[in-house]
């Protein structure tokens, strides 16, 4: 799964740029996904990249979830189970680090002088984070996609109330 830039000639001799997510084919990974995009598409080019970018980061997380088997969010969505709060607090401590780190575990070594393991310490924390503003981008991208696939898939209104209880 890859975020892909394009352009798409509008036949009166100018372009527009479209971005989308899609497998190791170029075909768009999810029909979800790409209306999902397709309604958030209005703005500059560089901005609806950044919140694709920011989707392609919940997606790739998500993925990366359940030992490696994933989270398929559309069939949650689909079945109204959505994410578990131990998944959402997963997903709001790997939103502060860099999407290097997602799905990597870190080994550390035990010292036994305490200043040695403060002075590392002090020295790599904020080595993997990034800024709280990519951070809150990354939330609020998340929130908009999964209240677009419960408002898509289950109504404003229409909804159960366990499917409504458990979206909230």
């Amino acid at each position: 799964m890859k975020v892909k830039r394009y352009l798409v000639n509008k036949g009166n001799g100018t372009n527009s740029t479209h971005v989308s997510i899609v497998d190791d084919y170029w075909i768009p990974v999810s029909p979800y996904i790409s209306n999902y995009l397709r309604a958030c598409s209005s703005g500059q080019p560089n901005t609806i990249a950044k919140h694709v970018e920011d989707l392609h980061f919940l997606l790739t997380f998500l993925s990366a979830q359940n030992k490696g088997i994933g989270i398929d969010i559309i069939s949650r969505a689909e079945s109204g189970e959505f994410l578990s709060k131990k998944e959402v607090n997963r997903f709001v401590e790997a939103a502060k680090k860099l999407k290097s780190c997602i799905g990597k575990t870190v080994q550390k070594k035990t010292f036994t002088n305490k200043s040695l393991q403060n002075a590392i310490h002090s020295s790599q924390k904020g080595k993997d984070q990034v800024s709280t503003d990519t951070t809150s981008a990354r939330l609020r991208v998340a929130i908009k996609f999964i209240t677009y696939l419960f408002e898509g898939m289950h109504g404003k209104v229409n909804s159960s109330k366990e499917t409504n209880a458990n979206f909230h």
